[in-house]
């Protein structure tokens, strides 16, 4: 699958499965399944809240402790970096080539770390603390590292554009550079 030369809109689930985004699994399904309706291939995905209702924030993240270190922050830094009006919550990628950097493998893992498990998957961690965060859904664009890296580059440059900020989980660009 190649990348669509139109520009990528992040402002609702119709945008991303126009653009050929597929999936939309909730973390309950996703979870119950064991993540294998999501391809073992390199390409982005994404995690949207799709109600629009102000977020509340739990006093204690469901995710892990990794490192020695708890994902807990406070709500008061949750709603500081909480994005109004974006239904995009987090950004990621999925470069390949390895197992453990393909889509089934990175989703897979990050929700084990949301169900308490002690696993490597830090960055998106905000999402953990949300209520309602098995409600969430997951989209995902399988496509080969040579259009993964132009992808994830696109989705926070349209990100950015759109909103001035990252995401409200991605706490740090996986990419260093917008440009493709």
């Amino acid at each position: 699958m190649s990348l669509p030369k139109v520009q990528i809109k992040l402002d609702s689930a119709d945008d991303l499965r126009e653009y050929g985004f597929v999936g939309f699994r909730t973390t309950v399904q996703l979870r119950e399944e064991d993540c294998m309706s999501i391809p073992s291939d390199s390409g982005a995905w994404v995690v949207l809240r799709e109600w629009t209702t102000p977020p509340k924030f739990m006093p204690k993240s469901s995710a892990g402790i990794w490192r020695r270190q708890s994902p807990t922050v406070s709500p008061e830094e949750l709603a500081a970096k909480w994005v109004e009006d974006a239904c995009v919550l987090y950004i990621g990628h999925a470069p390949g080539p390895g197992v453990r950097n393909r889509l089934q493998q990175r989703i897979k893992r990050f929700i084990r770390f949301g169900t308490g498990k002690a696993v490597a998957h830090w960055s998106g961690r905000y999402i953990w603390q949300l209520s309602g965060a098995a409600a969430l859904r997951f989209a995902w664009y399988p496509c080969d590292k040579r259009d993964s890296d132009p992808l994830v580059n696109r989705m926070f440059k349209a990100f950015d554009e759109r909103y001035g900020t990252l995401p409200f989980a991605n706490l740090e660009m996986e990419e260093q550079e917008f440009e493709e």
